[in-house]
């Protein structure tokens, strides 16, 4: 806001939008895969009532990751006044939640791993076209915010990848805390390292 206040042009703040966000962006990732791998073992052992939700739990963990990069994008916007767009933009995102949801489970019937698929969706697109709206008053260079998009994004793919190839090796069957907890180890260390 200091920045913009002082300087009056918004195209020369660029990385005070870029950097922050991309930061976030791998930062996020590598924190949410940690999370992921060891709610099972929390869920289990604290709140076992809770297990048949943790599908639904992680896939809406993966959801948060673009929801949590429209810190900037939302300063951005304010630092412009553009409060009414926002709004607008909000109301989007509750008609593609509401959509997919009643996509998901009324049509589909997949009950709550439905409802966090349907988020996950709607977190995804309404994210992008967030970023892509805030992204625009820098430049409307389609091919940079594709650029930018694809820096943002490519943590969360690469997370998504890990969890797989680790979850497809290190399934956890034992039926015991020290193996569980010697099991949860073993997934994020691979998981740490690999994201490193």
């Amino acid at each position: 806001y200091e920045s913009f206040g002082r300087v009056g042009d918004i195209r020369k703040l660029r990385h005070y939008f870029e950097t922050p966000t991309t930061i976030i962006s791998y930062f996020l990732a590598g924190i949410t895969g940690c999370i992921i791998l060891g709610l099972p073992f929390l869920i289990k052992y604290v709140l076992p009532k809770y297990e048949p939700g943790i599908m639904a739990a992680n896939i809406l963990l993966l959801g948060i990751f673009f929801v949590s990069l429209l810190g900037m994008s939302n300063y951005l916007l304010i630092a412009m006044n553009k409060q009414k767009q926002m709004i607008l933009l909000s109301t989007l995102g509750i008609c593609l939640a509401s959509f997919f949801n009643y996509f998901f489970i009324v049509r589909l019937r997949w009950q709550i791993e439905g409802a966090a698929s349907a988020m996950l969706i709607t977190y995804f697109i309404y994210s992008t076209v967030y970023i892509w709206y805030a992204f625009r008053h820098h430049t409307k260079n389609l091919n940079q915010f594709l650029i930018f998009i694809i820096k943002i994004y490519l943590p969360f793919l690469w997370l998504v990848s890990i969890l797989y190839i680790i979850n497809s090796f290190l399934a956890h069957r034992s039926s015991t805390v020290a193996a569980d907890l010697l099991n949860l180890f073993l997934r994020l260390f691979l998981f740490i390292v690999a994201y490193i």
